[in-house]
């Protein structure tokens, strides 16, 4: 039962205080350190013993020296709180010891000062009662050798002796204090600025949690509503034409009822990329900007026949960013370029220009379509919202696309701005920085 109890205390002590890998890192170090100055501390104390030929004070130097092994083990596994309690009770016993064999006289009981001090960052200080404990001893031990009447094992020591190294003892005690104290306060001011890291680390992610949540809630009720419109029509449309007789007149509602599915399949087509766009890990692909531009032009030109596009693309060098994410973003553009043209324009057109450097490619799509009011320029970016000014017979959107666009650029560090006016032009101008620059600004490379 004995190795299961002390098993069961091991982990229980060690669960008493979860830590993190920096922190245990620190823990460790600290505890490593204090475990070598406690060896240093105890052979001071023995020099008497040793100088007059005691044998037997190496007893309790052996002992410590395999407690030493034992609590740097421990130590190297991760059981900290553990190897602290082990090297704070040990130190603390073979000090009493080595005192108790050499008396008084030689001020070895001053070295029970600098363990009483260092030993709330040895054991646990949420354990009150541990605490107490494990400061009670070493006091109890130094106020023995003090006032007990004990006989010393050494020879009698002349005055001049013990003054003298009860001077050096005590200018050691001194030392060792400071020591300690500088110890504790580096490791404090470490924890500290960990803990302010942490803190930001935790506002800044609890921020985003607010926002998705938010955002969370505004999409599912608007979705609701924007999953159901279509369908409910369709039915509709359905019931009305099992009661049509005429053929014209089930073609005509047969078109609507398809107009509605497409934009149901719009719509899901939409809330997919929301949901990859969230869930995808950042890669760092090459891109080709003539070419992705030309696979966009080529797969949004059926939707507006009649326009004209017209690229400049200036790349002299590899660029590195997520080819996915970029892809989600030219396709929006572009696609809303072509969807947006104005049907009194004679001549539809469309822009696209791409400037690479090292650092980062900024993309910029216009055309002359209808154009966004001044009043909707600045929440065409928001969920589900869309602009007042759409033509009677241009394609309603989903009001998820230019959403999904900016989510996707602050995904690879990007941002965009939409300049427009109602009636002649939009242009959307990208600026995306490359993978490399963007590490180096983190601070990740």
């Amino acid at each position: 039962m004995a190795p299961k109890a002390f098993l069961k205390t091991f982990h229980s002590n060690q669960s008493l205080r979860e830590l993190s890998k920096e922190d245990l890192g620190r823990q460790q170090e600290f505890l490593g350190i204090i475990a070598w100055v406690c060896l240093a501390v105890l052979i001071l104390a023995s020099l008497p013993a040793i100088y007059y030929q005691a044998w037997v004070i190496l007893y309790p130097i052996g002992t410590f020296s395999v407690c030493l092994c034992l609590v740097l083990y421990l130590n190297i596994k991760g059981y900290v709180i553990t190897a602290g309690n082990i090297l704070s009770f040990t130190t603390s016993v073979l000090l009493f010891f080595v005192c108790l064999l050499q008396g008084k006289g030689t001020g070895g009981y001053l070295y029970f000062l600098p363990l009483i001090v260092v030993i709330p960052y040895l054991v646990n200080c949420n354990n009150n009662c541990q605490l107490i404990i494990h400061i009670l001893h070493p006091t109890l031990f130094s106020l023995l050798i003090n006032f007990g009447d004990f006989s010393p094992r050494l020879p009698q020591l002349s005055s001049d002796f013990q003054d003298l190294y009860t001077i050096f003892n005590f200018g050691f005690v001194v030392f060792l204090c400071q020591f300690f104290v500088y110890q504790i306060v580096s490791h404090n001011t470490e924890n500290t600025y960990q803990l302010l890291s942490s803190k930001q680390l935790l506002r800044s992610r609890n921020d985003e949690l607010v926002k998705i949540n938010k955002e969370l809630d505004r999409f599912v009720y608007s979705i609701s509503h924007e999953l159901r419109a279509p369908v409910a029509s369709a039915l509709g449309l359905g019931d009305i034409i099992q009661d049509e007789k005429d053929l014209e007149e089930i073609q005509k509602y047969n078109t609507i009822m398809i107009q509605n599915l497409q934009r149901l399949d719009s719509l899901m087509n939409d809330i997919l990329d929301y949901s990859r766009n969230a869930r995808y890990e950042l890669k760092a692909d090459c891109i080709s900007f003539e070419k992705e531009i030309q696979a966009a032009v080529q797969q949004c030109q059926f939707i507006c026949t009649d326009v004209r596009v017209t690229t400049h693309v200036h790349q002299a060098t590899d660029f590195f960013t997520d080819a996915y994410r970029f892809r989600l973003v030219l396709n929006n553009l572009v696609s809303n370029a072509f969807r947006y043209q104005n049907p009194a324009e004679s001549s539809k057109q469309i822009v696209i220009s791409c400037e690479v450097c090292d650092k980062k490619a900024v993309l910029k799509v216009k055309d002359n379509g209808i154009g966004i009011a001044a009043e909707d320029q600045k929440y065409v970016f928001e969920m589900f919202y869309r602009a007042g000014n759409q033509l009677p017979q241009s394609k309603p959107g989903t009001g998820l696309g230019l959403y999904i666009t900016k989510e996707s650029l602050q995904k690879i560090g990007g941002s965009i701005n939409v300049d427009s006016q109602i009636g002649h032009f939009t242009e959307f101008s990208v600026e995306i920085p490359s993978v490399q620059y963007l590490k180096t600004v983190r601070g990740e490379v």
